[in-house]
C-alpha cells in the first residue's frame, strides 16, 4: 500500500468518524427537541407545593391540611421522592430548575437507548431513527413534568437490565432489588417493573419444562427466583412499609373510566397509529430475523403491546419494550436490506466539499435544536393544548377579594387552587385522589362534578361554603338551580357559586375579576 493510500483511507475513516458522530448530535438534538415541550399538567402545583412543604418540615405529613374533606384519614404519599426532587428544583431554580431536571431525566433516557440500540448493531443513522419513533410515541407521556418521568427511566433501566442478564452478565439482577426499593418512593409505577420482571423470570422458570432444549441456557431457577423474592422485598423499604405496595396493588386494578389517560388506545387517533406502526415493524422484523428469538422477552413484549388497549398510559412503556427487546432483530433485518442494496449507512456522496457541507449543517441544526430546547426554560405553559384549562380569573377573584372557606371544586382545579389559596381556602377534592382521601370521599366527589345521583351531597352534608365548576359540566347547570345557592363569578370557562346568606359571598360577588385570562391560556406556571 502506498503512503497515498494509506493518508486516503484514513481521511476517508476520519470523515466517516464526523459523519456518525453528526447524526448522533442531530438525533440526540431533535430527541431533545421534542421531549423538552412541556405544558403544565394540573398537578403540578400540588407536586412542587407538597416537595416545597417536606424540605420544610423535614418529615411526612400524616394528615392532609389542605382539604376540609380528609380528616382523620392517612396520606399516603406514593409519589414522595419525587415531589422532593421537584420541590429541590423549584426551590433552587424556579421554573427553570423545574425544566433542567426534566431535560435531565429525559435526555438520559435518549442516551441510554441510543446507546443500547449502537450496541445491537443499529448504525447511528438507523438507531436514531428507532428512537425518534420512540420518542413521538412518548410525547404524551413526557410531555409534562410528573413523578411519572421516573418511572419512564427506571422502567428502561429494568429492561436494560434483563438484556445484560441475558447476555450472560447474570451480576446485574441483583441492582434490580435497589433500582425497585428507590423506584417505589417516586411513583406506583414500579408495580410495571415488578411485572415485567416476574414475567420475564417466571418464563426461564418454567420453559425448561417444556422446552427441554432451552434447559441451562438461561439464568439458573434459584438465582432468577432470589433476584425476584429480594426485588419483591425492596418495595417494603419505603416510610409506609407494607402499606405503601398494598395500596398501589389496589389502586392499580381498579377501572378509571373518569381518567383520559385510564381509558383504552383509540387507533384512530395519532397514538394509535403509532402504536400501529410499532406493532407492524415488531411483527415485520420478528419474522425475517436470522437471531434467535428468546420466548422469555417476547412474552414481555406481546404483553406490553397489549397493555395500551386496556389504558393509553401503557403506550410510552410498548415502545420502550419495542426499542430495548427487539433492537438486535432491527439490527440484523436492516443489514440485510443494506447489503441488498449495497448501502453501507457512511458518507453521502459527491463531492468533498458536499459532503463537508452536510456534516457541518447537521452540527449547526443540532446546536439550533439544542438552543431552542433551552428556550423553553424560562416557562411552562398553561393550557397550551389542554381543552380543559385552569381557572386562572376565578382563584384571583378569591384570592382578590379575601375570601376563607370550604371550596367544592372539580379536582383537575384542586392542586392548582391549593397552590393559590392554600392558607385561605380548603378544597373538596384534587388530583390525589385515593392517596388522601376516603373511597367514600372520592365517589362523593365524582358523582358531584358529574352531575349524577345524590350529587348534591357535598353540599348538604359537608360545611361547603362555595362551589367551582366549568361551564360544561351539568353541575354548572344544577348549581344554577339549586335552592340556597347564587352564582357569584362566571366567566367562559367556570361558574362560582356561593351559599345564599353567607356574609363573605357578598364581598366575593362585589369585588372586581383580575384582568388574567379565564383559562390561564398565555400565563406560566405557578
Amino acid at each position: 500500500m502506498t503512503a497515498t493510500s494509506g493518508s486516503s483511507n484514513g481521511s476517508s475513516e476520519r470523515e466517516k468518524r464526523y459523519w456518525h458522530l453528526g447524526i448522533v448530535a442531530l438525533t440526540l438534538g431533535g430527541a431533545l427537541l421534542i421531549l423538552s415541550q412541556t405544558a403544565a399538567d394540573p398537578d403540578l402545583w400540588g407536586h412542587v407545593l407538597f416537595g416545597l412543604d417536606l424540605l420544610r418540615t423535614g418529615s411526612l405529613p400524616k394528615y392532609d391540611p389542605y382539604s376540609y374533606l380528609t380528616t382523620g384519614h392517612p396520606w399516603i404519599n406514593h409519589e414522595l421522592l419525587s415531589e422532593v426532587a421537584f420541590g429541590l428544583a423549584y426551590k433552587v431554580g424556579a421554573t427553570p430548575g423545574l425544566m433542567l431536571l426534566k431535560v435531565t431525566v429525559v435526555f438520559a433516557m435518549a442516551l441510554l437507548l441510543h446507546r443500547h440500540l449502537r450496541k445491537e448493531g443499529l448504525d447511528p443513522l438507523r438507531a436514531g431513527i428507532v428512537l425518534i419513533l420512540v420518542v413521538f410515541t412518548m410525547i404524551p407521556a413526557l410531555g409534562t413534568i410528573r413523578p411519572q418521568l421516573f418511572t419512564h427511566l427506571f422502567f428502561l433501566m429494568t429492561l436494560l437490565v434483563i438484556i445484560r442478564v441475558e447476555e450472560g452478565n447474570t451480576r446485574w439482577l441483583w441492582s434490580l432489588p435497589i433500582l425497585f426499593a428507590l423506584w417505589i418512593n417516586f411513583h406506583g409505577g414500579v408495580l410495571a417493573g415488578l411485572g415485567v420482571l416476574g414475567l420475564w423470570a417466571g418464563a426461564w422458570i418454567v420453559l425448561p419444562f417444556f422446552a427441554p432444549g432451552w434447559r441451562g441456557r438461561g439464568p439458573s431457577r434459584g438465582l432468577l427466583l432470589a433476584a425476584l423474592g429480594a426485588s419483591t422485598l425492596a418495595l417494603l423499604l419505603n416510610p409506609y412499609l407494607w402499606e405503601l405496595p398494598h395500596f398501589l396493588l389496589r389502586t392499580a386494578t381498579i377501572p378509571r373510566p373518569d381518567i383520559s389517560e385510564w381509558r383504552p388506545l383509540s387507533l384512530t387517533t395519532i397514538p394509535g397509529l403509532l402504536y400501529l406502526i410499532l406493532v407492524a415493524s415488531g411483527a415485520f422484523v420478528l419474522l425475517r430475523t436470522r437471531r434467535e428469538r428468546r420466548p422469555a422477552t417476547l412474552l414481555v413484549l406481546m404483553v406490553t403491546a397489549l397493555l395500551p388497549l386496556t389504558a393509553i398510559r401503557h403506550l410510552s412503556l410498548f415502545a420502550l419494550t419495542f426499542a430495548v427487546f427487539l433492537a438486535p432483530h432491527i439490527a440484523d433485518v436492516w443489514s440485510m436490506r443494506a447489503s441488498k442494496s449495497g448501502s453501507a449507512g457512511g458518507p453521502p456522496g459527491g463531492s468533498r466539499q458536499a459532503r463537508v457541507a452536510i456534516l457541518g449543517l447537521n452540527f449547526f441544526a443540532a446546536l439550533v435544536m439544542v438552543a431552542a430546547s433551552i428556550s423553553r426554560f424560562a416557562c411552562i405553559p398553561i393550557n397550551q393544548h389542554s381543552a380543559i384549562g385552569l381557572p386562572a380569573r376565578a382563584v384571583g377573584l378569591l384570592l382578590k377579594a379575601g375570601t376563607e372557606g370550604n371550596l367544592a371544586i372539580f379536582f383537575d382545579y384542586g392542586e392548582y387552587a391549593i397552590w393559590h389559596l392554600n392558607d385561605r381556602i380548603k378544597v373538596s377534592m384534587d388530583g390525589r385522589r385515593e392517596t388522601v382521601y376516603a373511597d367514600s370521599i372520592y365517589r362523593e366527589a365524582l358523582r358531584f362534578q358529574s352531575g349524577v345521583g345524590a350529587w348534591d351531597d357535598v353540599l348538604d352534608k359537608r360545611p361547603t361554603d362555595m362551589a367551582l365548576m366549568p361551564r360544561g359540566l351539568p353541575t354548572y347547570n344544577l348549581l344554577k338551580l339549586k335552592p340556597g345557592w347564587k352564582l357569584a363569578h362566571q366567566d367562559s370557562l367556570v361558574g362560582l357559586f356561593v351559599r345564599e346568606g353567607w356574609a363573605p359571598g357578598e364581598r366575593l360577588a362585589a369585588t372586581e375579576p383580575p384582568p388574567v385570562s379565564y383559562n390561564g391560556r398565555g400565563l406560566c406556571f405557578p
